[in-house]
């Protein structure tokens, strides 16, 4: 594991040298650099090669659930809080509202309540966005660095007749504790506890698009 300040750099020497890279997250803090317009290069050469950046939670089995019941139409390196913490909600809200649809509008509002020192840096540690969409659509991210009881990740998808919910109650198992206090569930501590299985599966997934020549699961 490795800096988000140098993940750029390490994917696009690999990518140059034609190897097959499942890259950390961002593919860019820089919009001259892009680990996306290196790879589009590199394909003259190598067409073959598999890129793709490292979203493991389309490999989380509850929100491939949740995909297949849709119908579906560290701060001053890190690129802000939302590019840093939020970046797999916003896989995930092209995943599930369409890759396709044109964004029409962003707000965003944040506050620094505990890691002070972030205001140098003009980052904050809980923000807020609102993102509409061409089309109709809409979605709303919630991002927040102080998740003192543990890891939680929870996301929610309106449709037309329905709603999807992922961890909206998070746990780190099926364990209930009753004792003299309370009775609650543990959530997972860190965010490798919580997406274990999705990243063993995003690994597996991805050997077998190189092996075999698939086309990958995650457009880069």
């Amino acid at each position: 594991m490795s800096i988000n300040a140098v993940h750029v750099e390490q994917a696009i020497k690999a990518i140059e040298k034609g190897y097959q890279v499942l890259c950390e997250k961002p593919l860019s803090i820089n919009i001259d650099i892009s680990v996306v317009d290196a790879h589009k290069k590199a394909l003259r050469t190598h067409p073959n090669q598999k890129v793709i950046c490292a979203f493991s939670r389309r490999f989380d089995a509850s929100y491939r659930e949740a995909y297949q019941k849709m119908f579906v139409e560290y701060a001053k390196t890190s690129g802000g809080i939302f590019l840093d913490c939020s970046i797999h909600d916003i896989d995930l809200m092209l995943r599930f509202i369409g890759e396709n649809y044109k964004l029409k509008s962003v707000q965003a509002v944040g506050v620094t309540t505990v890691y002070h020192r972030l205001d140098s840096t003009k980052d904050h540690d809980s923000e807020t966005a609102t993102i509409e969409f061409q089309g109709g659509r809409a979605a709303t991210l919630y991002c927040s660095r102080m998740m003192t009881a543990g890891q939680e990740d929870t996301t929610e998808i309106i449709c037309e007749r329905s709603s999807l919910k992922v961890n909206m109650q998070g746990r780190k198992n099926h364990v209930e504790v009753y004792d003299l206090d309370s009775a609650r569930r543990e959530l997972p501590q860190h965010y490798y506890e919580r997406f274990r299985e999705a990243f063993a599966t995003e690994a597996s997934e991805f050997t077998d698009c190189c092996l075999d020549n698939k086309p990958t699961r995650v457009p880069l």
